[in-house]
Formats: C-alpha cells, sequence, structure tokens
C-alpha cells in the first residue's frame, strides 16, 4: 500500500516536472506546441477556402467587369447567325474600354471560340489606342492553330505583315511579343510566316 502510494507521488511529481518543463521551453512556446486557454470568443477553427477553379487570370491578372463578361456570353448565343454577331460587335463589344476588350479577346481564345475571337480582335484592331501588337496576333496564332484553321492564320498573317509595313516595321524594344509570334507559328507549322516575320 505504501509502495503504491509512493510509486503514484513520484508519478505526479514527473508529470508536474515535464509540465513545467515544456511551459518554459522558448522554442515550444514559439510554436504555440504549450498548452493554452482557449478563447471563448474566437471560434475553435478557421476555415480558409482557395480558388474554386483551376482557371489562370486574364490578362495578367485582371478580371472581367461585368459589361465584358455580359458581351462575351451575348456573342457565344449569338455564333451561328452571322448578322447577330456583327451587330453585337458594333453596339456592345465597341463600347469596352482597352482592358475589357483585351480580357474579352483572351477569354474567347481560352474557350477555343476562334470565330469570335477573331471578330473581337477586328474590332479591337479599328480602337485608336491599338498599335500593331506580335503578342497578341501569337494568342490569335496558337488558337488558330489548336482548331486547325490554317486559312485563317495565312490571312491573319497577310493583315499582320501589311500593319508592320504601314507602321515602319515592329517596335523597337519589342522582342517578346517576335519570339512568342515565332514561337505560335513554329507550333502551328507554318515557316513560311515565321520567315516574312524575321
Amino acid at each position: 500500500m505504501a509502495a503504491a502510494a509512493a510509486t503514484e507521488a513520484s508519478a505526479l511529481t514527473l508529470v508536474s516536472t515535464i509540465h513545467i518543463r515544456l511551459s518554459l521551453s522558448p522554442r515550444l512556446r514559439s510554436s504555440n506546441l504549450c498548452f493554452r486557454k482557449r478563447n471563448p470568443i474566437s471560434p475553435p477553427f478557421t476555415v480558409v477556402s482557395g480558388p474554386r477553379d483551376n482557371r489562370p487570370p486574364l490578362s495578367r491578372g485582371r478580371t472581367m467587369s461585368t459589361e465584358a463578361i455580359l458581351t462575351v456570353q451575348a456573342l457565344k448565343r449569338a455564333r451561328g447567325d452571322e448578322a447577330a454577331v456583327d451587330r453585337i460587335v458594333s453596339t456592345k463589344v465597341s463600347r469596352l474600354i482597352k482592358a475589357d476588350l483585351l480580357a474579352s479577346i483572351a477569354e474567347l481564345e481560352r474557350q477555343d471560340q476562334w470565330y469570335l475571337a477573331l471578330k473581337v480582335f477586328a474590332s479591337a484592331r479599328r480602337e485608336n489606342w491599338y498599335r500593331t501588337d506580335c503578342a497578341l496576333y501569337a494568342d490569335m496564332v496558337a488558337v488558330l492553330a489548336r482548331s486547325m484553321k490554317d486559312a485563317e492564320i495565312d490571312l491573319l498573317m497577310v493583315e499582320l505583315m501589311e500593319a508592320l509595313e504601314r507602321e515602319g516595321g515592329i517596335a523597337a524594344g519589342d522582342l517578346r511579343g517576335p519570339a512568342r509570334l515565332v514561337k505560335a507559328l513554329i507550333a502551328a507549322k507554318k515557316g513560311k510566316a515565321v520567315m516574312e516575320v524575321l
């Protein structure tokens, strides 16, 4: 009986010693592994949600405005009716600001809506702010290649060459856009167009 009481007392002493040492350890205290009193006001845990899908951000992080989203949806509903698409391009697409217009092109390309993307791209090229951008052409070539539209790639490259001729060539210092365009043309097996760009 006395031996059992002594064993129990020594066990309690050992537990108390471990508890004190854990409480005083700076490393454990900083890592929040020590015994803590729970705050009665705060919830027991916090749920942090990540992104709901795996889509990459549009246009270097820009999100589309409501007007741009509605315009893209209207274009998709009207596909197959060229007159309706042209009407939407002239009434809704032409009202979009530059960032939304570029984001709309990127979204249509992402969805492989090459015909609608070409229509919106043609509208963008008519804007006052537009300057020939090889990177935009590279994205368009990539979506046309995915859709196996060789003839449309050829027409697009003819338009690009004419635009560059009018503007006196590729803008000085623009190295990334032409490099992306060459890469897209090589992937589309358009060697002749690569030679023209170079």
